[in-house]
């Protein structure tokens, strides 16, 4: 990326998760329920239009095979967490999921899209090394889960001041999707804008417009 996509990334990229989150949990129509598995795909779709747009992302496979990705990833990231809830914290499985649950949630989930950004934008890299990039950034993701659970109260105090109907969902979801989605957003432009520039002093570059 040029230096002033770089700069707009930074603003374009977040405000994509924003949006989506948003979208995900304001509606209409509700996306919880038999609809929930429409919040990946509305996020894939999200952040491959600021590929396109930041990136020059324009292959249709390409874009369709980061979408499909995260929409996995919300699935994979939820079964992590119950998994992890009840076979590795087993003394306390009839409670609420714990924040290491959560943790390990948020950062298979990251791990997911991180890597499968680094694999579409720098497919000249090796595979493994791309994997091990986005294994390397993908505590942020587990850590924007705890923030967002974390700050769930927070959000319920905001949420008494706003139209009983704007969001969908308790506060920890709700807040947990705004933080996670925006924050994860923010996180690909910071690691595109770090690993672009490794890439083009090893040569490698990254996805060009048509690719």
């Amino acid at each position: 990326m040029s230096e002033q996509r770089t700069r707009w990334s930074f603003a374009g990229f977040p405000l994509a998760g924003l949006f989506s989150a948003l979208l995900t949990v304001c509606g209409p129509p509700r996306l919880s329920g038999d609809l929930d598995f429409l919040v990946g795909p509305i996020f894939g779709v999200s952040i491959a239009v600021c590929l396109w747009v930041f990136l020059g992302l324009r292959s249709i496979v390409r874009t369709a095979f980061f979408i499909v990705v995260s929409f996995a990833a919300y699935y994979v990231a939820f079964y992590a967490a119950v998994l992890a809830h009840f076979y590795l914290f087993k003394p306390f499985e009839t409670g609420p999921l714990l924040l290491p649950e959560l943790f390990l949630g948020g950062l298979v989930g990251a791990f997911a899209i991180l890597a499968a950004t680094l694999v579409l934008l720098f497919p000249k890299a090796r595979a493994l090394s791309n994997l091990v990039k986005g294994l390397y950034w993908s505590p942020v993701g587990g850590f924007l889960a705890v923030i967002g659970t974390v700050l769930g109260s927070v959000f319920g105090q905001v949420r008494r001041i706003l139209p009983s109907a704007t969001f969908h969902g308790t506060d920890v979801d709700v807040s947990l999707m705004l933080v996670w989605q925006t924050g994860m957003a923010l996180a690909i432009a910071l690691m595109l804008s770090i690993e672009g520039r490794r890439s083009q002093e090893d040569g490698l570059g990254a996805a060009l417009p048509g690719t």
